[in-house]
């Protein structure tokens, strides 16, 4: 190696070393792990031959929006990528290839990899190649934050992202709009260094066809709460035409990321680690993932993200595997290792807004804890009543399929649930499990004709009484044992009382609605399950729960 040789590669190992420092001071650190194939060249400004030069124009822009032209620039070309277009093209139709053919539907969403090409560039290339050569309006690209402090999301005030092949037009209709939603603002701080979104961009350039746009969106903390709140607000601007990227890694593990649950088997541990974070995404359990994220402290960057999508994804997707690698296992070394997993989702494509073959009613919320988004309480209530109708008129079981629109994950966990009947203000109706033993959906069903139909307390709803009936329902946390009724906060749980063998509950909702005090509660609790007024006094164990209760708003 000569001098003028040794000091192209130091000038570049600086080059790049500087731009994963830049990268790392506030971000986790995860996916900085640039590293080019091929040869580079001299410098970014470097000339491009004439065959290259063509490249580099814009593609067609298909947003018909007058704002003026501002353009993202590459902030990874020759560090996490090749700077070249030709080699950078060469190398990921190289990647594709090697991936071959991938059997799959046409996707509705992606979750993939975000580190530079070297690493992840591979596994990337699964999931680019069960989508290459289709066509798709718009794509959705949710990533994580890793250089600046963001709390919500930010979508960028950019009306293209630029690549060494070329300008990505921003659908800014779409951004414009989302900025205006709470919680989301337009900012471009997040965007100028963010790694997370860029990396996708060649891919996307090589694999599809034109006459797309991009939303890109950066993600920062976020409760599931606010997760739900955010997919709630995209979920009108995806259509069956649009496509859903989650750009992630999955566990980051040594010292060097602070993450060291376990020092033998690595390789082994990190698959079982990897693989249970997998195994609540094809479950489409949104409640599972956020809890195995609490329960591991798994070290996955786009946590945040993947909660959004799958608030997003409709009950009947199906997430399949299509690629898994590791660093480690690249370098032959796992001290400091970050896993890759492609992953899709295929199965009834997004609708034009998700609940359009369905007037959904209004409702009103009597609090509780935050389970389900304003328009999936929609939906709960819709789906109770349906299935209250159906059985009083046919003494038929509503079939899921029979509602007519696509269910989010909320609706495939299990829950407990309570559905109460009223008419003109007084109680028609009431039944429900406190346990989780069914998800909400099944769950909703079958309480919702046995309110109707199986309350001991009444006769059996006539379909005469059909319209004059108000639906709520009560989505349940599961209960806890306390100590003592001292506990029981009224207006907040709601409790079950057992003793010699004999057992009641009362929703959070019932106390405030009776005007009763914990002591009066407890005594008319215990004549409801058969016991002396006083039993609770002594002797008697207490379980709370909380509930998120909402009711149809009768016009």
């Amino acid at each position: 190696m000569n001098l003028n040789q040794s000091g192209k590669i130091a000038a570049k190992s600086l080059s790049v070393f500087l731009f994963t420092i830049v990268l790392m001071v506030t971000g986790c650190g995860s996916c900085s792990q640039p590293k080019v194939t091929g040869i580079e060249p001299k410098s970014q400004k470097s000339e491009i031959d004439q065959s290259e030069k063509k490249v580099l124009q814009p593609m067609k822009d298909p947003s018909m929006s007058s704002q003026p032209r501002k353009v993202r620039p590459s902030a990874l070309a020759g560090s996490w990528y090749s700077s070249s277009p030709s080699e950078l093209r060469a190398n990921i139709q190289g990647y594709l290839e090697k991936a071959g053919r991938v059997e799959s539907q046409k996707p509705m969403a992606l979750i993939v990899p975000h580190a530079g090409h070297y690493y992840s560039g591979q596994t990337a290339a699964y999931a680019y190649a069960a989508i290459k050569g289709n066509s798709y309006r718009r794509v959705f690209i949710l990533a994580p934050n890793h250089t600046v402090h963001l709390y919500g999301a930010a979508v960028p005030s950019a009306t293209h992202f630029q690549t060494p092949l070329g300008e990505l037009p921003v659908d800014t209709e779409v951004t414009t709009a989302l900025a205006k939603e709470k919680n989301v603002s337009q900012n471009d701080s997040p965007h100028a260094l963010e790694h997370a979104i860029e990396i996708q961009l060649p891919f996307i350039q090589v694999a599809l066809a034109p006459e797309y746009r991009i939303v890109p969106i950066v993600v920062g903390e976020n409760t599931p709460a606010e997760a739900k709140k955010l997919a709630e607000a995209l979920r009108p601007f995806i259509s069956s035409e649009d496509l859903v990227i989650i750009s992630s890694d999955f566990t980051h593990y040594g010292f060097r990321f602070g993450y060291t649950p376990f020092t033998d088997n690595l390789a082994e541990n990190l698959k079982k680690l990897d693989f249970g974070a997998l195994e609540e995404i094809k479950k489409l359990s949104f409640e599972g993932f956020a809890a195995y994220k609490k329960k591991t402290d798994i070290s996955v960057c786009g946590f945040h993200p993947i909660l959004v999508l799958l608030a997003l994804l409709p009950q009947k997707s199906k997430v399949q595997l299509l690629r898994y690698d590791t660093s480690g296992a690249m370098e032959g070394d796992y001290s400091n290792s970050v896993s890759y997993l492609s992953i899709s989702a295929t199965g009834p494509g997004w609708t034009e807004s998700a609940y359009a073959t369905v007037k959904l009613p209004k409702v009103i919320s009597e609090g509780g804890p935050n389970v389900l988004s304003e328009v999936e309480q929609q939906i709960a209530v819709k789906l109770a009543r349906a299935a209250v109708e159906k059985y009083v008129r046919k003494g038929e079981t509503l079939l899921p399929e029979e509602f007519g629109v696509q269910l989010t994950a909320p609706f495939n966990e299990k829950y407990g649930v309570f559905v109460t009947l009223k008419k003109d203000g007084m109680l028609r109706g009431c039944i429900g499990n406190i346990w989780p033993v069914a998800t909400l959906i099944n769950g909703l069903i079958g309480r919702a004709a046995d309110a109707a139909t199986h309350d001991h307390r009444f006769q059996p709803v006539t379909p005469g009484e059909l319209d004059q009936l108000e639906v709520e329902v009560s989505v349940l946390t599961k209960p806890e044992r306390v100590e003592s009724y001292r506990e029981i906060e009224i207006g907040r749980h709601g409790m079950v009382i057992t003793k010699n063998g004999r057992s009641a509950v009362y929703l959070p909702q019932v106390a405030p609605e009776q005007g009763w005090n914990l002591e009066q509660t407890l005594s008319s609790l215990s004549l409801k399950a058969g016991l002396p007024q006083d039993a609770w006094r002594q002797a008697a164990q207490f379980e709370v729960f909380e509930a998120q209760v909402f009711r149809e708003a009768r016009e």
